[in-house]
């Protein structure tokens, strides 16, 4: 499809807010009063305004191929069919966006549309063509935990074929069918939306426990760090906002394992210092991942420490981001003083100019010199710094 009429095509989506009432479950499983609710709030919009927009979300037709003896077709992915997240995974699932020209009128709940967006995927991603009496619906992927589940819906079928099939489209690599055996040894190779379904209806037919998510495969963690007061936490809190990360403080995880602790800044971070000191670097690492590991699309406010970074480019395999938000500190000392959400915050320059002049601060800056990116915050507007991010997240989300 060439650029300008990809970009002209009009697609199947919903506001993120009417995908969040369908109320959709973690677990994969299908339920026709969804469905029906979902296809009367869904609206063709042009794929040029949706398509970076994360308050909109794409309804994708999301079909598994099988063989009447049980076995699953299986690809990996190219450049021409996937955005750079997903190159050279491997998936069970056919399908793509629901086009207009897929259907005339979707909106009401007998109609195939969906089937016919999944039907033509199938015909141009695997060279086969399906009756649409041969597809059974299996259930609903919506993840919240990362940024490209919560911006597609997927429709799931599992359609059975006899006739051998073939690859379509050059981006299609290695389409063969497989054994749920074969599935689960290259288990963490797969995308996440195909790990779903081989763990929640390939696996569970075959009675294979279900293997643990690798943390580095479909994770992203952004740490950013500069002085007090430079707008990190505006930083996260847009990143939170309008791309859908998680904002996390690594303070957080030192409050947790110190249980009583100062409210006043200088102390706290003397009490920081000590369990550091005791607990070692290591040990902080993985207290980090496990508070991190919780969400997959994480924004890390305040990290300080240089040496805990190879831990985490360790488990997070090139998938963690560091971003340094440079800012002087006149102008990071008046913004901190206005941030009325900002916890230990600080009343004059002379307690400010302490703070920053802790040996933990000072270390933080360092984290400057190895950052991936460097923003210039020097304004005292939070305008300017938010559309830096819009500048820069694509790259952050590599």
């Amino acid at each position: 499809m060439a650029p300008s009429r990809y970009m002209r095509s009009r697609i199947l989506t919903l506001t993120a807010a009417e995908a969040e009432s369908l109320g959709i479950a973690g677990s994969l499983s299908f339920d026709e009063a969804i469905y029906k609710r979902m296809l009367e709030l869904a609206r063709f919009r042009e794929r040029a305004v949706v398509d970076f927009d994360p308050t909109y979300v794409k309804v994708i037709a999301y079909v598994a191929l099988t063989t009447p003896d049980g076995k699953v077709y299986c690809y990996q992915r190219g450049k021409r069919m996937s955005g750079s997240r997903l190159v050279n995974l491997y998936s069970l699932g056919l399908g793509g966006h629901i086009e207009q020209q897929d259907a005339c009128s979707l909106f009401t709940y007998r109609d195939k549309g969906i089937m016919a967006a999944a039907q033509r995927e199938l015909h141009e991603e695997a060279a086969v063509d399906i009756d649409s009496s041969q597809m059974r619906p299996v259930g609903f992927i919506h993840h919240q935990g990362y940024l490209l589940g919560q911006t597609h819906l997927a429709v799931a079928f599992i359609a059975t074929t006899a006739v051998p099939v073939q690859k379509g489209e050059q981006a299609v690599k290695g389409l063969a069918a497989r054994t749920a055996a074969e599935v689960r040894r290259k288990y963490e190779a797969f995308e996440h939306w195909s790990q779903i379904l081989a763990r929640e209806w390939l696996f569970a037919n075959a009675r294979f426990p279900a293997p643990r998510i690798p943390l580095r495969l479909f994770k992203r963690l952004v740490v950013v760090a500069g002085r007090i007061g430079s707008g990190k936490s505006t930083f996260s809190r847009y990143l939170e906002r309008r791309y859908g990360f998680r904002s996390t403080m690594a303070s957080d995880v030192l409050r947790r394992e110190l249980g009583r602790y100062s409210e006043k800044r200088d102390e706290f971070q003397d009490q920081c210092a000590g369990w550091l000191k005791e607990n070692g670097m290591r040990k902080y690492a993985s207290k980090l991942i496990d508070h991190c590991s919780q969400y997959d699309y994480v924004v890390l406010d305040g990290l300080r420490s240089q040496e805990v970074i190879p831990y985490l480019r360790e488990e997070y395999q090139g998938r963690l981001s560091i971003v340094f938000i440079d800012c002087p500190p006149e102008v990071a000392f008046i913004r901190q003083r206005s941030d009325q959400d900002g916890r230990l915050s600080v009343v004059d320059w002379d307690e400010y100019a302490r703070a920053i002049e802790h040996p933990d601060e000072r270390e933080g800056n360092e984290l400057r010199n190895i950052a991936d990116c460097i923003i210039d915050n020097t304004t005292t507007g939070r305008d300017a710094l938010h559309a830096e991010v819009d500048r820069i997240w694509r790259s952050i989300i590599r």
